[in-house]
């Protein structure tokens, strides 16, 4: 297993530069499962969302995508991350930039769910089984409907 796999080429020695097509998919879609379920946390914490049903649903969806991402870890580990050192992949738990709320008067639920729907797009273009892409987009469809 990679101790310290990255996206991008590592400027420290330490770091496992996850390169093998398979393996850098299902990474992309686990940093982007990773960064909506901050998202959703931090939505969840906003001060401007007073609605109690919008936040019990933001944190539904931050609790169901953070079981999503250890469903996509569970596979990605079991793909070699690159050729070079035989170790295998791992996710990166890549960070956002900015763990602001969204500018006042912008409707979260609706950015969220254009989110949701990204992922949701890129689910069926990766190299997994066909039952784990089923239950993948029955989970995101699920958590996205639940935050109106």
């Amino acid at each position: 297993m990679a101790p310290n796999p990255a996206m991008r080429r590592p400027m420290k020695a330490d770091r496992v530069h996850v390169t093998a097509p398979a393996a850098a998919q299902i990474l992309d879609a686990a940093n982007g499962v990773y960064s909506l379920m901050l998202r959703c946390l931090t939505a969840v914490y906003d001060t401007s969302t007073h609605e109690a049903q919008r936040r019990e649903a933001l944190l539904g969806g931050a609790i169901g995508l953070r079981k999503l991402v250890a469903e996509v870890s569970q596979v990605l580990t079991e793909l070699p991350a690159n050729d070079d050192n035989g170790v295998r992949a791992g996710v990166t738990f890549a960070m956002l930039r900015s763990t602001e709320g969204l500018v006042p008067g912008v409707d979260t639920g609706l950015i969220l769910r254009q989110r949701f729907l990204r992922i949701e797009h890129e689910v069926p273009k990766l190299t997994i089984a066909a039952a784990t892409s089923r239950s993948m987009l029955d989970q995101l469809w699920r958590l996205r409907e639940a935050i109106r």
